[in-house]
């Protein structure tokens, strides 16, 4: 991948002309009922109702591309299947924060209300994505992994539709300036495909587990996979996980040139309160210093400057002292290889245990199970130093 390709202005007026077309056709044809219903269609319990119109051509068109190195990917779902729990806290505390880096994507997600009146939806179904894609097997035909990305990318299109043209039958009006190029545009989804790639491998790294070489470029081979189905243009794929970092760092350099705005930080905000909500009332005074715990590790302090993010007030304390010990109830966690992991593994536990169990209440042959994540993370720890990239 030459990074340069990154810099042409193209990509931020270029979108994604199947997603763009099945989307134009179902909403002219059916109006918003029409465009819910397919992606409810898309989902893992599809209702038994009639397809509208254009949702068969498009997923006839979007499919699993020729060629796939399989070994690599299930390589890839093997691992996840190990650290999991960390690619968990990294969505949340991560990756979804960095996407709000972005001006335009931080303003697309407010007006869409996709994180602000629609906070947990959105988080639950970014999270679930998360998993049909690493769960293995599940690039089959038909797959969870493939229906996922398709509901996703057909979602992108109809929210591109409606802000770009102004489609009569939105229940909401949105306005979109073209400040920010085009709504979820080729670089934004690139980039967005990397905080699930890159970020959580970054992530992972700094809590203290250090993947090989050839397991990153694999995870992030996965990833490139994932977005092709999600309409990612190829030559806008990093080739390793050294590339993705590289790409990452140049996109997210160059689009916060453009300026910060109001909903960067008012997306944090919404994040804290969907936070807050999933603790009981006795524990939510501890809840915060969860959060900015996790955001003080995974973030950087410029990061979290644009973000609005600030430390509280005697966070250690509160872990040391009062915090721990609730979490550890909370999750169920009681052997001595947990109890002897540094605090960002318990809250990483936690996290693991609200959003992948909690919320989207699935199980999948151990794939969130935190005890046996946390029993090898602590192996992962004890052979290889934290270290902070």
């Amino acid at each position: 991948m030459n990074l340069s390709t990154l810099d042409d202005p193209r990509w931020q007026t270029e979108l994604d002309l199947l997603a763009d077309t099945a989307a134009a056709m179902i909403i002219s044809r059916g109006g918003v009922p029409a465009m819910s219903l397919a992606l409810e269609l898309l989902s893992a319990v599809p209702p038994d109702k009639p397809w509208p119109d254009g949702l068969k051509e498009y997923i006839e068109q979007t499919t699993v591309p020729t060629g796939v190195d399989w070994t690599r990917v299930r390589a890839a779902q093997d691992w996840f299947n190990s650290w999991g729990v960390l690619a968990t806290a990294s969505l949340f505390c991560a990756s979804l924060p960095e996407t709000y880096v972005i001006p335009g994507m931080a303003a697309l997600l407010a007006l869409s209300h996709q994180l602000t009146d629609h906070v947990t939806r959105r988080i639950v179904m970014t999270g679930q994505m998360l998993f049909d894609v690493m769960t293995p097997g599940a690039f089959a035909l038909d797959g969870r992994a493939v229906q996922s990305l398709r509901r996703t990318r057909l979602m992108h299109g109809a929210i591109r539709v409606m802000l770009v043209n102004d489609t009569k039958n939105s229940k909401t009006p949105l306005v979109w300036t073209d400040k920010y190029g085009l709504p979820i545009n080729q670089l934004e989804l690139v980039y967005t495909l990397l905080t699930f790639s890159h970020v959580v491998l970054r992530s992972v790294r700094i809590l203290g587990v250090v993947p090989e070489a050839e397991m990153e470029d694999a995870y992030n081979y996965a990833w490139n996979v994932a977005g092709q189905i999600l309409g990612v243009q190829p030559e806008l794929l990093p080739a390793n996980a050294a590339e993705a970092e590289a790409a990452f760092e140049r996109i997210k350099a160059a689009r916060k040139r453009v300026g910060a705005n109001d909903y960067q930080r008012a997306l944090m905000q919404a994040l804290e309160v969907c936070w807050k909500g999933q603790f009981a009332p006795l524990h939510v005074p501890f809840s915060v210093p969860t959060l900015h715990f996790l955001f003080e590790t995974l973030l950087s302090d410029e990061t979290r400057a644009i973000l609005g993010v600030a430390r509280p007030p005697a966070l250690q304390t509160a872990l040391s002292t009062a915090l721990l010990p609730i979490l550890e109830g909370t999750v169920h966690v009681v052997d001595a290889t947990y109890r002897h992991l540094p605090p960002a593994a318990h809250i990483a536990a936690a996290v693991n245990h609200f959003f992948a169990v909690h919320i989207t209440e699935v199980r999948d042959g151990g794939l969130y199970d935190t005890q046996r994540h946390m029993r090898a993370w602590a192996e992962q720890v004890s052979a290889a130093p934290s270290t902070r990239t």
